[in-house]
């Protein structure tokens, strides 16, 4: 009877795993499938789960801080002034905070090094089809493919029904593939960093080919319309050129020239990218227009600005506890910003603001804690490779939501995790073992 109980729970372990990889694999360019694909990943989590591995889970501070934002936000609900479906539309996007233990239980249980990462190696070939699509639009082959654009601008809606399209591909001007061009960028920034990292741990014409999809990622960031995307692109070239100057544990005087050569020389090309200068000089002016008379209609980055004065002033009244799960949309519409994009708006591009606004001080306290310990784990372990995606999200959630929108909650759910594996790995190499409760 043992025997066969053991032969399921073994199955359905992996059969987790497996969706959690597809779904690492399809975040970067498709939300339905993500979806599909994360619904048996849950399940099965919760099917294969030991008490073993559940305890191992819950001695993680990680975990903890984890589980403590997601009860704390869905507490906000007792005293949110928000409609309600704006709140059960935010406690449906909080719920992937309870996604983190379920996906290291997988991990727990199937205890093998070999695997702790296979998720965001697949998450890193989901972003390599986004570079490839990327560089089809512009190449001019997905015109080629699919045939001209409906009207100049407008894109390609692959598969589209009733008015939506499962899945949407940019025009040349703006080379999105699957995702809009801010969680585009942040993925195709994440892409350059895995594969500057790998291209130090190979060598020949394997090390070419990584430094070669790198500088590739770098360009199809250039040609499109975030300013997001630059200034995470800049951070990482920075970042690189540090470590590779420092030439730490490197023995080759050719490679340490040229790893520190080409961050320079993709510096210097996003400079001059006849787009990033047009988008940037654009941002400039919305904020001078916005500064002026604030004024935010029509305008991105007076529109943000806009958002972010009526979320910090808001703070006044409720600093600790906030206005509660999904609470932005009234709050914004109640404060003297009445820009046009407060009807299209329910969160404030800003994860730092939104939970300042819905959890009040303490949600925020434990989201940034969040954040300290990934980094201090990342130092503790020396993992450049671990810290840097960090740092990066760190920065994306000032200007854009990590939690609230779909393809971003996801993937802070994936680094929790990693960086929870790396810290278990760091732990067991130092002699310390896994945190294992007896029984």
């Amino acid at each position: 009877m043992i025997r066969p109980i053991t032969v399921v729970l073994s199955n359905l372990k992996w059969g987790a795993l497996t969706f959690w990889c597809l779904t690492c694999m399809v975040l970067p360019f498709s939300t339905a499938l993500t979806l599909l694909f994360s619904i048996p990943a849950v399940v099965l989590s919760v099917l294969s789960a030991s008490r073993k591995s559940v305890v191992r889970c819950l001695q993680q501070p990680l975990i903890l801080l984890s589980l403590a934002l997601f009860t704390w936000l869905y507490l906000s609900s007792l005293w949110s002034i928000a409609p309600r479906d704006e709140l059960l539309e935010a406690l449906s996007k909080y719920r992937r905070l309870f996604y983190i233990p379920l996906f290291l239980i997988v991990l727990y249980e199937i205890d093998s090094e070999k695997w702790n990462f296979a998720p965001i190696k697949f998450f890193l070939v989901g972003c390599t089809f986004v570079l490839i699509g990327s560089l089809f639009t512009t190449l001019g082959l997905t015109e080629f493919i699919l045939g001209p654009e409906r009207s100049p601008g407008s894109g390609w809606e692959v598969l589209s029904h009733n008015g939506k399209a499962l899945f949407y591909i940019g025009p040349p001007e703006n080379p999105t593939f699957g995702r809009n061009h801010i969680t585009t960028t942040l993925f195709l920034v994440l892409l350059f960093n895995g594969l500057f990292y790998m291209s130090g741990l190979r060598s020949g014409r394997l090390r070419c080919i990584y430094l070669l999809f790198a500088c590739l990622a770098a360009f199809s960031i250039s040609n499109m319309q975030s300013r997001g995307g630059y200034l995470l692109l800049a951070t990482s070239l920075f970042c690189w050129a540090l470590i590779f100057a420092r030439s730490i544990n490197c023995s080759d005087n050719k490679f340490r020239i040229l790893m520190w050569l080409i961050p320079t020389v993709l510096t210097i090309a996003l400079l001059s990218s006849g787009t990033a200068e047009k988008r940037l000089t654009q941002s400039m002016q919305e904020i001078r227009h916005y500064m002026k008379d604030g004024s935010s209609d029509n305008s991105s980055a007076g529109g943000r600005l806009s958002f972010y004065a009526a979320g910090m002033g808001s703070v006044i009244d409720q600093p600790f506890i906030g206005f509660g799960a999904g609470s932005f949309a009234q709050v914004y519409v109640n404060s003297n910003n009445h820009g046009a994009l407060h009807k299209l708006r329910n969160q404030p591009h800003s994860e730092i603001v939104n939970q300042l606004v819905q959890g009040g001080g303490i949600a925020l306290c434990l989201y940034l804690a969040i954040f300290a310990y990934m980094i201090a784990i990342s130092l503790r372990s020396r993992r450049l490779e671990v810290l840097i995606p960090v740092v990066l999200l760190l920065m994306y959630s000032v200007w854009n939501s990590t939690l609230w929108d779909l393809a971003e909650g996801h993937f802070f759910v994936l680094m929790v995790v990693t960086v929870t594996i790396v810290d278990n790995m760091s732990l067991l190499k130092n002699g310390k073992g896994p945190l294992i409760a007896s029984g």
